[in-house]
């Protein structure tokens, strides 16, 4: 058994001595730690970041496709005729309003998650909104979805095939160039931008036509 003096040095242990006061880290070696630390976190942070930008703009893309699908089933059933959509639920400039793309896919989407940008953010000028949903929101809680419906008037009504923009064709626009739907804004900043819905229901990432 070990005696203490009466500085807290350690006499002797199991017949060996040694001083308690050496195992104490100075503050030279407190300082490397700090160091080292700071550097693993200056390199493991950006990592990181870029890992969850990376992570949001693939389930980004996956919503994309998802109502790529639900869309796809729609014109199905209904006689291949493109839906009438409002991009916004909070203003309209027709009277009564179309509904929103998330209205008009209801049924044929599996559940409202796909209408949400995991990356969505909004920040709220008007003052109307801002007195219901505060001046640091998101499209999906304002708007219902985080996605921009860029069809209008010249898709909505249309049969497939008869669609305003289907003369682009002629000029080398098909439908592969044709921007349906994309973020309402560059979520994905650093990583393109905005993710984009295309009229042959493919997805693809950080680019549109329609800037």
């Amino acid at each position: 058994m070990a005696r203490l003096g009466s500085e807290g040095c350690c006499q002797y242990a199991h017949g060996a001595f040694f001083d308690s006061r050496e195992m104490r880290p100075t503050r030279f070696e407190i300082f490397v730690l700090l160091v080292v630390l700071g550097l693993t976190a200056y390199v493991a942070i950006p990592e990181w970041r870029e890992s969850r930008a990376r992570a949001m703009q693939a389930t980004c893309m996956s919503n994309l496709r998802a109502i790529g699908v639900g869309l796809s089933g729609y014109l199905e059933a209904n006689d291949s005729t493109w839906p009438s959509v409002d991009k916004l639920l909070t203003f309209s400039r027709r009277e009564p309003p179309w509904p929103t793309l998330r209205v008009v896919l209801e049924s044929y989407v599996q559940g409202d998650a796909v209408f949400r940008c995991p990356a969505d953010s909004r920040q709220i000028d008007d003052e109307g909104l801002r007195s219901k949903f505060g001046s640091d929101s998101t499209w999906f809680a304002t708007e219902g979805l985080s996605y921009e419906w860029l069809g209008g008037d010249a898709y909505g009504g249309h049969r497939v095939g008869e669609e305003k923009l289907s003369r682009l064709a002629g000029l080398g626009k098909g439908r592969a160039d044709q921007d349906l739907l994309r973020d309402f804004e560059a979520f994905h900043d650093g990583l393109g931008g905005s993710n984009t819905l295309f009229a042959d229901f493919e997805a693809r990432p950080g680019y549109s036509i329609a800037e």
